[in-house]
């Protein structure tokens, strides 16, 4: 590959990493997750590489930073539902409860 395929590979990457965060779609953080590993190998056999695509990396750097904070975060809202939700409680009050975090 060229270093203008990695530097575009790159910046699609970017594209889908924003895609996630826009959506929310912590599903598919996975498959950009792993996208990301696989052109990373890539890179590491294509030395030197050139000033725009260690720019670029360094901006998929910092999103997938950001993913992976937010991807947290949102795991850390659902433990406390459910955490929440084994207490004792009736449905009604529960489901009220859910609703009001909205």
């Amino acid at each position: 590959m060229t270093p203008a395929d990695d530097l575009q590979r790159l910046l699609d990457l970017r594209v889908r990493f924003e895609q996630v965060l826009h959506r929310e779609a912590w599903d598919d953080l996975k498959a950009v997750d792993s996208a990301l590993r696989e052109l990373l190998i890539d890179l590491r056999r294509h030395q030197p590489l050139s000033k725009e695509v260690l720019d670029a990396c360094r901006d998929v750097q910092q999103i997938h930073g950001l993913a992976l904070q937010r991807c947290q975060d949102e795991c850390q809202r659902l433990r406390i539902l459910m955490n929440h939700s084994e207490q004792p409680a009736d449905g009604p009050s529960a489901y009220a409860w859910v609703e009001s975090l909205r």
